[in-house]
C-alpha cells in the first residue's frame, strides 16, 4: 500500500486555504484508495471543517470529467447529478446550477452529510438517470 499526500487548495469568499490531504492507495490494481483520518462520515463535512462558515455545495463528484462532458445538455433521459450543501439555499443555487448546464440535479437532504451517500467508489458512482439515483440512493 502506497501513502501519499494530495495538496490543494479550497475558496473562502476570495481567500484560498490550503488543504492537506493524505490517502492510502491500494496495490490492488483497481486504483481504489481510502482517505486516511476521516473525523466526520461524509467527505462534504469534513470539508466543512476546514471552511467554517462557507457556504458548501457537493456535486460533480459520482464520475470522471470525460463523462460529463459527454453527457452534457444531452436529451432526455439526461445523466442525473446528486446535490448535497451545507444549507437550504446553497442547496437551491447547487440544483440550479446543475440543471441550468444541462443534467437533472438530484437534491440530497441531510445538508453536507447527506453527500455520504454519493461518496467516491459508492453506489451512485457512474452513469445513472435521475430516477435512477433515486432508488440507489434511497431518495
Amino acid at each position: 500500500m502506497t501513502v501519499a499526500h494530495v495538496y490543494t487548495v479550497a475558496f473562502q469568499g476570495i481567500e484560498a486555504r490550503e488543504v492537506d490531504v493524505q490517502v492510502h492507495i491500494g496495490d490492488s490494481g483497481g486504483g481504489q484508495f481510502n482517505v486516511v483520518g476521516l473525523t466526520k462520515p461524509s467527505t462534504g463535512e469534513m470539508v466543512a471543517e476546514f471552511l467554517p462558515g462557507a457556504r458548501i455545495i457537493r456535486a460533480f463528484n459520482t464520475s470522471s470529467y470525460a463523462n460529463f462532458a459527454r453527457e452534457a445538455g444531452r436529451p432526455a433521459p439526461r445523466m442525473g447529478i446528486p446535490v448535497a450543501a451545507s444549507d437550504a439555499a446553497t442547496l437551491a443555487i447547487g440544483v440550479r446550477l446543475v440543471n441550468e448546464i444541462g443534467f437533472d440535479a438530484v437534491p440530497v437532504g441531510g445538508g453536507l452529510r447527506g453527500s455520504a451517500k454519493f461518496e467516491l467508489r459508492g453506489p451512485a458512482n457512474g452513469l445513472h438517470t435521475a430516477a435512477q439515483l433515486k432508488t440507489i440512493m434511497g431518495n
